[in-house]
């Protein structure tokens, strides 16, 4: 066995014939993944020699899954599981707040118990990014309704810029305003960035799966917005 640069996280050090599966196992968690090697030509390695990246499937902490890997060295392998299986929220009782919304009111996340909740924080109102987010839960709002669950989306514009933000784009969920962050630094989404060499604060774009006892199912942190809708959604079916 040749270890990874996860501690204990090992992967054996032997070639891989078609259709072999290779089975890695998390620290603590007692759970061994499985990585479906397919069409492979026989005598390709474990270690450094996989296929080049090109997927971005990241299989869930702590489940038996089977796929075909799009990794390019058993690095990108170990970050990519130590990422989905070391955020400590997963499990614990999501922190409660009561924020105003669009519309002037304060909503709870108290008030959702019993249902699932989309959590999800992004940086800035009419921003590319936050724009193409917000359309694609405004898209699928019907289906995450379909499984039980409301949308919320929280950052640290101001109630007047959610209002115009939200006419803008018809946005069909809650929008919450944290100016004073307390909530996003709750959340551990309130970090220093930088942007053309200058540092700031600023919401890092995350999102976290709440199930309706009021606990962390899943978090997704530093979002990517392609893809990344359809991922809560199909997690959502997965754990319903």
């Amino acid at each position: 066995m040749s270890s990874c640069i996860i501690p204990s996280l090992q992967i054996p050090d032997a070639p891989i014939l078609p259709g072999q599966q290779v089975s890695i196992v998390l620290p603590g968690s007692g759970k061994a993944p499985h990585f479906m090697q397919q069409g492979y030509p026989a005598g390709t390695r474990a270690i450094g020699d996989f296929v080049p990246c090109g997927g971005g499937f990241i299989p869930p902490a702590g489940d038996d899954v089977s796929f075909t890997p799009c990794i390019k060295s058993l690095a990108c392998i170990c970050s990519r599981m130590a990422a989905e299986q070391q955020d400590p929220m997963i499990g614990q009782q999501a922190p409660d707040f009561c924020l105003p919304e669009k519309e002037g009111n304060d909503i709870c996340l108290a008030s959702f118990r019993g249902q699932w909740v989309v959590l999800y924080f992004y940086p800035k109102d009419n921003t590319p990014g936050c724009t193409l987010e917000a359309q694609g839960f405004t898209s699928e709002f019907d289906a995450f309704a379909g499984l039980g669950a409301t949308i919320i989306g929280i950052s640290a514009d101001t109630v007047e810029s959610h209002q115009k933000f939200a006419a803008k784009h018809g946005l069909r969920f809650h929008l919450l305003s944290d100016t004073g962050h307390d909530v996003l630094k709750q959340y551990g989404v309130w970090h220093p960035k930088i942007m053309f060499g200058k540092e700031f604060l600023g919401v890092i774009r995350s999102t976290f799966l709440i199930g309706p006892d009021g606990r962390v199912r899943e978090v997704w942190r530093k979002v990517k917005v392609s893809g990344h809708i359809a991922a809560v959604r199909e997690r959502l079916q997965a754990l319903s």
